[in-house]
């Protein structure tokens, strides 16, 4: 009885112990600015923190440049990597109305936090190959596809002060 005491307490002690040595070093967090334009609207403000435990993805604003958009059934945004032809979803928003139509006008694209850029996808990809995604659907049930290269610029980097 004491040999089975004295080896759960022997287990307990080892399983309380484990993870308490010196953490691994987390990656470092990289601020982008990211924006676009097209003859037809353009993207301002969209910002992503990269790397991390905590990565957070803000689309910025939709600003519309002409009067194409008015009396749309529906319309979506998407923000996509192009990953050797292969196309990796950062962030989409799909909204429609069954009953009548709208007018689309300048908004907010959204935002995501969590991971951001799954383990796939290259940083390098993220700051040459991300694109912006418009699909609108007008009153016929039509849908116009509008695709906007994104340029993406590194703004923050922090020091390694463990050097």
């Amino acid at each position: 009885m004491k040999k089975i005491l004295a080896g759960m307490l022997a287990l307990v002690l080892m399983l309380a112990f484990v993870g308490c040595g010196k953490a691994g070093k987390a990656p470092a967090q990289k601020v982008y600015s990211i924006s676009g334009e097209c003859d037809e609207f353009r993207i301002i403000n969209a910002v992503a923190v990269i790397g991390g435990e905590q990565e957070t993805f803000y689309g910025g604003k939709l600003e519309l440049k002409t009067d194409d958009f008015k009396n749309i059934s529906g319309h979506s945004f998407e923000y996509y990597i192009d990953n050797g032809g292969e196309n990796h979803t950062i962030m989409n928003n799909v909204m429609t109305n069954q009953s009548s139509t709208y007018d689309l006008y300048d908004k907010e694209t959204g935002q995501i936090s969590g991971i951001v850029l799954n383990s796939k996808i290259d940083v390098s990809k993220f700051e040459h190959n991300m694109f912006f995604k418009l699909t609108v659907t007008d009153e016929n049930g039509e849908n116009i596809t509008f695709t906007l290269p994104m340029d993406v610029k590194q703004v923050f980097e922090p020091i390694d002060t463990e050097k």
